[in-house]
């Protein structure tokens, strides 16, 4: 503090410049870092997208027809999923399995619910439609076997 500074006609202490100085330089640090974050935002939008790599499949080729045949007749029987079983997709094997079971036990609780209300006469009108939801789903999961065991 002893030394004074001479600055526009004002006196000040070295501390005091050295203060200034200090806060300018905290004040520009972070405008670079805001330039450097654009121009690599602006860098990744240019980036051309890396395409996907598709899994090696491995093991021997799965037969379409025979995954048609499991799926189709196990499945008219209700015993749905055993083609994505043998096309090596366990998880959605058992996931046709089991919604198709919680259906079909939907489907029984509903059709006791009709046939008592309706002295047995609904029944003629639940039943076709609950089989043909039925057919249709097997349909569905016969042909995601097909094409699973295609692509294999």
């Amino acid at each position: 503090m002893a030394k004074k500074a001479r600055k526009g006609g004002k006196k000040t202490s070295v501390k005091k410049t050295k203060k200034k100085t200090a806060k300018k330089v905290v004040k520009k640090k972070p405008a670079k870092k805001k330039a450097v974050k654009k121009t690599v935002k602006k860098k990744a939008a240019k980036a051309k997208p890396v395409a996907r790599a598709k899994p090696v499949k491995l093991g021997p080729r799965k037969n379409p027809v025979a995954a048609i045949l499991l799926e189709l007749l196990l499945g008219l029987i209700g015993i749905l999923g055993i083609g994505h079983f043998y096309n090596g997709r366990i998880g959605r094997g058992v996931f046709f399995l089991l919604g198709y079971w919680v259906l079909m036990f939907i489907e029984f609780v509903i059709l006791i619910y009709v046939a008592a209300a309706t002295f047995g006469m609904g029944v003629m009108i639940a039943l076709p439609i609950m089989m043909i939801i039925n057919l249709v789903i097997v349909i569905i999961s016969t042909v995601m076997a097909y094409k699973e065991a295609k692509a294999y």
